[in-house]
């Protein structure tokens, strides 16, 4: 799991000299940093100089965290573009590019709720994001939104979410989702909605607890926030980017706990090593491919096959195996960060894909004159 955490502008040399401490010690691999439009030029020269300090002495991933509040709103109230905000969110993206950011958070702003038709002003704002995400292309970057908690502003809900992602994904390829689960738990929707309906855009995650009543960027455990079902909703996922704590911390060395409590949904990734491979054999009738009855089946844990080169027939017991003439393939499961990936030798070619509950492999040899024989791997978590 990579971890990481945010530092807001106001942060002081002190508050930087203990973050260095805990990077240096493994705790974190990333970082989620803001741009200082808003501060004085001497915070914000501190700000600068201690950063640049902190990145060039550690490897670390970068976030910034855009603009926001009631006061970054691309379309104003009577529908025309706010021209200093969309300069403002450009400027915050250059500034990111100086310490090699390449994902941006950004929130969509007011809906003006009660004064505006939401789906007008909504159209709008989905036009700047595409020009954003156009201009943050030059610096290979990502526009990632922000899911919020209150249908006063856009983004809100699953359902707006999505037609927002797939409005825009149309024409950019470079529009993604974060989600924040202390928003996710004021929302209406269900907390881990937000994952199974939107893990193809899911790109960063926000984490703090609360109570459902409002947003308070408490600690783990604090609120009432299932995480157990957030994590293992994040493992069938393959989510396997910055976990990040948005979680309100006055001392650095409050940093520890936050980064020891997430750590103990760790144990979700890792329950992929317990992974269930089923590998069948069914006998297919070359007439009708839906006239198919299974012949047997075997079952691994993935950790016993890691790195293991086979031939998918291998397992095959009750049938003799043909001699199968000019076929060279071979598979293998290997892991890749947190996850295990299935690598399928053929042809010449290497296909590797995740091992995500579907059917990763599909071959058929000849079995008799009316029959083929079709061997199927399948891998679940429980």
């Amino acid at each position: 799991m990579k971890v990481c955490f945010t530092i807001n502008c106001m942060r002081t040399k002190s508050d930087f000299v203990g973050y260095n401490e805990l990077i240096k010690k493994g705790l974190f691999q990333g970082v989620e940093i803001f741009y200082p439009y808003n501060v004085s030029l001497e915070q914000r020269k501190l700000y600068e100089e201690e950063l640049s300090k902190l990145l060039n002495d550690n490897k670390l991933e970068v976030v910034l965290h855009l603009p926001h509040g009631g006061n970054n709103n691309f379309i104003n109230e009577d529908l025309t573009v706010n021209e200093e905000i969309v300069k403002r969110m450009q400027d915050a993206v250059e500034f990111g590019s100086k310490y090699n950011a390449h994902k941006f958070t950004l929130h969509l702003g007011s809906s003006f709720k009660g004064k505006v038709e939401r789906s007008s002003i909504l159209l709008n704002v989905i036009d700047e994001v595409k020009k954003l995400c156009n201009f943050a292309k030059k610096y290979d970057a990502y526009i990632m939104i922000e899911n919020m908690p209150s249908d006063n502003e856009l983004g809100y809900g699953v359902k707006e979410m999505e037609y927002i992602l797939n409005t825009i994904s149309k024409d950019c390829d470079n529009i993604k989702f974060i989600l924040d689960t202390g928003h996710a738990h004021v929302s209406s929707d269900d907390d881990v909605r937000y994952i199974y309906d939107l893990h193809q855009y899911l790109y960063h995650m926000h984490f703090s607890d609360n109570n459902g009543l409002r947003d308070e960027h408490k600690g783990f455990h604090l609120g009432n926030i299932d995480f157990d079902s957030v994590f293992l909703a994040l493992a069938r996922k393959y989510y396997n980017e910055l976990h990040c704590l948005e979680i309100i911390f006055n001392d650095y060395k409050e940093l520890i706990k936050n980064q020891s409590d997430i750590m103990e949904y760790n144990k979700y990734y890792e329950s992929w090593k317990d992974a269930i491979v089923s590998i069948k054999y069914y006998s297919v009738a070359r007439a009708n491919f839906n006239d198919d009855f299974i012949i047997e089946s075997h079952d691994f844990k993935i950790k016993d096959l890691i790195d293991k080169e086979f031939n998918p027939f291998c397992y095959l017991k009750k049938v003799k195996m043909p001699k199968v003439e000019g076929k060279a393939r071979s598979v293998k499961f290997i892991i890749q960060g947190d996850y295990p990936y299935f690598e399928d030798k053929a042809y010449g070619n290497l296909i590797i894909k995740k091992c995500n509950d579907i059917n990763l492999f599909t071959d058929a040899i000849d079995y008799d004159q009316d029959n083929l024989l079709v061997c199927k791997i399948n891998v679940t978590l429980k």
